[in-house]
């Protein structure tokens, strides 16, 4: 037996409709510069993560120091990563014809990425944040995530 509204163009489309949209939440524009030691950072990462749970991380590239992002509005803790190049290494250990690979190392201090205390506070439509970091001490190792720092 055939169902009733099957013949029914609009029972076939209200469904399509209604899934059909922008169905998240509204996204704030978050823009502003960051610095490390009162420099534009060339080129790094920044990264929001929601500290209310609402949304969720987002990441953007930092060029000559400005970044972009879109977001869900709320209280959010930053992160901001520069990788600098330390030396290199042979991708094959061992072999004389090896190509080289760079040691990209973190050279923002932990207190602005891993353990950040950093917060931007994101409102609709749009919210600049701007960031001022430190660089990592010279002879400091960068810490990895999950790490937890060691008396000496």
């Amino acid at each position: 037996m055939r169902h009733p509204h099957l013949d029914c163009l609009a029972c076939l489309l209200i469904p399509l409709a209604i899934g059909c949209g922008n169905s998240g939440p509204e996204e704030a524009v978050v823009t502003g510069l960051v610095q490390i030691d009162g420099q534009p950072i060339d080129k790094g990462s920044i990264q929001m993560l929601p500290t209310d749970g609402v949304g969720s991380a987002v990441s953007s590239e930092i060029q000559e120091g400005r970044y972009r992002l879109k977001i869900v509005p709320g209280k959010k803790r930053v992160e901001i990563h520069l990788g600098e190049k330390k030396g290199q290494i042979p991708a094959r250990p061992g072999e004389a014809d090896s190509p080289m690979i760079d040691i990209i190392e973190e050279a923002v201090a932990p207190e602005f990425n891993i353990d950040s205390k950093l917060e931007a506070n994101v409102v609709l439509p749009a919210t600049e944040a701007n960031f001022e970091t430190k660089r990592l001490p010279p002879g400091a190792r960068p810490r990895r995530p999950g790490s937890t720092p060691r008396a000496h």
